[in-house]
């Protein structure tokens, strides 16, 4: 009776986990850097390896070269809208 009642209990948990997993909110997250061509793409494959595995997490992309991103990060600061992750020296 205890291994039927334990086994019960496990089951539910699972159809309750797996029924939770489907109703779960997105999250957007906004990531900036700067760089070259090649480190854009190479960031852009990365997001959308992340994002395979993470299919509750959106990542919007904000990309800029060396030139203006700290303008733009001083400006967003200033603002109080940086991006929740952001790229440092």
């Amino acid at each position: 009776m205890k291994k039927n009642l334990m086994v019960l209990f496990l089951a539910l948990i699972i159809v309750f986990s797996l029924v939770l997993t489907g109703y779960a909110e997105t999250v957007t997250l906004r990531v900036a850097w700067w760089g070259s061509q090649n480190r854009h793409d190479r960031t852009l494959k990365a997001i959308k390896l992340f994002e395979e595995q993470n299919p509750n997490i959106d990542i919007k992309p904000e990309f800029l070269g060396w030139n203006g991103y700290w303008e733009k990060m001083g400006a967003q600061a200033a603002g109080g809208n940086l991006p929740d992750v952001w790229q440092q020296d």
